[in-house]
């Protein structure tokens, strides 16, 4: 797998891992940063304290950036690190905790970064801790360690920073491969259902244009309908992190245009902040239930507009005729009232559809919805 994909699909997942890495870093260090400050006042090295203010000042610039600035935002956690590493090892030396600072900038950069950044920072890791080693044998550094016992640690620093680092990189290739296997099994498994609502529908059209009766051709249109419906939704599928969705304004479009395609008039349709997607468990029977009522409302020389808003927790699909007549619902039957309101059950909805002697200016379907995320208008 090339790193150019393998960095594609990890993004997302590294994108939420970093922000939950500097949210706890930047609450955890408060005590830390105070300590430190406190510390390096008290032993007269100001340049400690810029030191310190200044990483945990990047990283909350590193936490506000926004989230397509992943990058910037990842480097600049992974410099901090860095930079307060090689401060460490050659202003404390082994008190310091030198080797697991160096350890936690290679090993974040294992994780946040691509192949060649990490191999570069732990690089500079070993060309810092090379010149400690020839400065230390030099009598260059104050530090009260034998060579052997510095070594020691250096080459403790190197198997654990690189043992860190190949395994974290294994693990998110082996991830990648995971999440392209289950996006290829999902494209095949679309696909397929696809296929065959597209199959049953041409085999119920072609039963619809054998000369039938008006009144059979009319119900095979209506399963056609009904079958489309489940068509469309699969046609807007979108697979991410929250599940299955299905996007809201492609949905709809594709009722409208299903429409013309049985010779009925066009319906409109009319947006106005909704959320962009809706889960596909209440996507499916909430396009079954619009195009019933599309399929029996939507007669000759009618007007048909959705409207679609959100009100409160919920989406409300208004369906009107734009030339303020009364909808043609006397048609639906008392079987096919059942089946719309077993579908609004589904998604734990409701139904305004009035009495078949009474008149209606307006059909109303309501769709609970969670907070919505990302919203849409037109």
């Amino acid at each position: 797998m090339s790193p150019q994909k393998v960095a594609e699909i990890l993004t997302p997942f590294r994108r939420r891992l970093l922000r939950t890495l500097l949210r706890v870093a930047l609450v955890v260090s408060i005590p830390a940063l105070v300590a430190g400050v406190y510390a390096s006042i008290q032993g007269h090295s100001l340049f400690l304290v810029v030191v310190d203010i200044g990483a945990y000042l990047a990283l909350v610039v590193a936490y506000r950036l926004p989230r397509r600035r992943y990058v910037a935002a990842a480097h600049i956690t992974v410099a901090t690190v860095l930079l307060m590493a090689l401060t460490f090892l050659f202003l404390l030396g082994t008190e310091g905790a030198t080797a697991v600072w160096l350890t936690t900038a290679t090993l974040l950069a294992a994780i946040l970064l691509e192949r060649w950044e990490t191999v570069g920072v732990f690089l500079v890791s070993v060309l810092a801790l090379v010149v400690a080693t020839v400065l230390l044998y030099n009598d260059r550094l104050p530090w009260n360690i034998a060579m052997y016992g510095w070594i020691s640690v250096t080459t403790s620093f190197l198997g654990v920073a690189a043992f860190s680092a190949v395994a974290v990189r294994y693990l998110a290739e082996r991830l990648a491969q995971s999440v392209i296997n289950e996006q290829i099994l999902n494209q095949e498994i679309h696909h397929r259902v696809r296929n065959n609502l597209q199959m049953m529908e041409s085999l119920l059209s072609i039963e619809a244009s054998a000369g039938v009766e008006a009144e059979t051709r009319e119900t095979l249109y209506l399963m056609m309908d009904r079958i489309s419906a489940v068509a469309h939704s699969f046609d807007n599928l979108r697979s991410g992190s929250a599940g299955l969705n299905v996007y809201t304004a492609g949905l709809l479009d594709g009722l409208s245009v299903a429409q013309q395609q049985r010779g009925r008039p066009p319906v409109s349709i009319t947006t106005s902040t909704i959320p962009e997607t809706i889960g596909l468990d209440d996507a499916v029977p909430l396009a079954i239930a619009l195009a019933e009522l599309l399929s029996h409302c939507n007669v000759p020389h009618a007007q048909l507009a959705v409207f679609a808003e959100t009100i409160d927790n919920s989406v409300q699909f208004t369906l009107r005729d734009r030339s303020n007549h009364p909808l043609h619902t006397a048609s639906i039957t008392p079987i096919q009232r059942e089946i719309i309101a077993a579908l609004a059950s589904q998604f734990d909805g409701t139904v305004n559809l009035p009495d078949p002697e009474q008149s209606a200016d307006a059909v109303t379907i309501t769709v609970p919805i969670a907070q919505p995320i990302t919203t849409t208008g037109a």
